[in-house]
């Protein structure tokens, strides 16, 4: 649980306007049992004079903190948001909340991605062996190689594979509970959450629901649209309504590791 990025959103979140009235729920993890723990990011929520409902969620990944609060609490909608954000306009839950009643909208995402999880081996990797790296490196390599084709392939999609990020989003409460759910017990079962081949986006997307992204001027796109939104890893990012770290690993890249993460997300899209 770390204070200075938990910090630094609630900063994001005092210094602009949300644009709708919400209750704001703070889910804190990692307290193992010792709740003074959470003295200082208490103190930090009173000292600004924030209303918030609090609840204290010791073991999961985002995804399982999420689904925990959406059976704890009753009502229409949820943003989840995670304290690794920084929010980036002015009326941004009003945004999110305008396009969510739109006919068949079941997600209101703020970034999203064609990248494979399954491809994306292949992009990083040379089938050659690679003599100046050593044994060591390329026999790594090539088990690589064996458990993405003989194992990955079947749990991810090839690329295009669009998904939305599920860092920040707007979801109907009754949808999200209907999800079909295990509980994410490391990063590769949140991979397969967010963009395997039964993941959250295409479980939607198969009951006939639309997924749309919103950039911070309230615009929404369709998933065909996604590469033209200048959002995440695209040109400078300039659309973004929210921050996280993904999006600053950009931001900090060099040109040349920009182009690998843009043709990783979004193929050869210019």
């Amino acid at each position: 649980m770390g204070f200075d990025l938990f910090e630094r959103f609630i900063n994001s979140y005092t210094g602009h306007t949300a644009g709708i009235e919400h209750q704001l729920i703070i889910v804190f993890k990692g307290a193992n049992g010792d709740l003074s723990k959470l003295a200082q990011f208490r103190d930090l929520l009173n000292d600004k004079k924030i209303e918030f409902q609090e609840y204290i969620f010791e073991k999961g990944l985002d995804i399982d903190t999420y689904m925990y609060v959406a059976k704890q609490v009753t009502t229409a909608f949820f943003f989840f948001l995670n304290t690794s954000s920084i929010i980036l306009a002015n009326d941004w839950l009003k945004k999110f909340h305008q396009k969510i009643s739109e006919v068949n909208v079941a997600v209101i995402a703020s970034t999203a991605s064609y990248q494979s999880y399954y491809s994306t081996v292949f992009s990083n990797n040379t089938f050659k062996w690679q003599q100046e790296l050593g044994f060591s490196h390329n026999y790594k390599k090539y088990k690589l190689f064996i458990k993405t084709i003989f194992y990955w392939r079947f749990l991810f999609k090839p690329f295009p594979n669009p998904h939305f990020r599920t860092n920040a989003f707007l979801i109907k409460r009754e949808l999200f509970l209907k999800i079909n759910y295990r509980p994410v017990i490391n990063k590769f079962t949140a991979y397969l959450f967010e963009s395997g081949r039964n993941s959250i986006y295409c479980q939607l997307m198969q009951q006939g629901y639309k997924i749309l992204l919103i950039d911070k001027f309230g615009k929404s796109f369709e998933y065909s649209d996604w590469p033209k939104t200048n959002t995440f890893w695209m040109n400078q990012q300039e659309n973004l309504i929210f921050a996280d770290n993904q999006t600053l690993l950009f931001t900090n890249s060099t040109p040349a590791e920009k182009k690998k993460l843009t043709r990783l997300a979004w193929g050869t899209h210019e």
